[in-house]
């Protein structure tokens, strides 16, 4: 039987390390990196642009995501993704982006400069 890549975000970034304080950790680290993406994608250039972007589709959010603390903050933002080893969130973020491309059969836009 062949094994595909998975498209679900959680899969594709479960061994991600995201060093964070358990005593102040309000937000589940895949939640963060759900949001991230999808506003990069969307165009957000900056943390700040990221938390902007998800205050205005939080409803859409509450959708899938728990968000049991709301949207992170840019902060929240910054902090992770200053403490996150880049080469594991760009050996996860290839995982995601090969099982889009399975799922989808190839139909798909290029993200180009992303």
């Amino acid at each position: 039987m062949a094994v595909y890549p998975s498209h679900q975000i959680a899969e594709c970034f479960v061994d991600l390390v995201a060093p964070r304080s358990a005593r102040t950790r309000r937000h589940a680290r895949l939640d963060i990196i759900t949001i991230a993406l999808c506003g990069v994608i969307c165009g957000a250039e900056s943390s700040v642009e990221i938390e902007d972007w998800a205050d205005a589709k939080q409803e859409w959010f509450h959708t899938w995501l728990e968000l049991p603390n709301g949207i992170p903050s840019h902060d929240i933002f910054g902090r992770v993704f200053s403490r996150i080893d880049p080469k594991q969130f760009d050996a996860g973020f290839l995982r995601w982006v090969e099982g889009v491309e399975v799922a989808t059969a190839g139909a798909v836009l290029a993200l180009v400069g992303k």
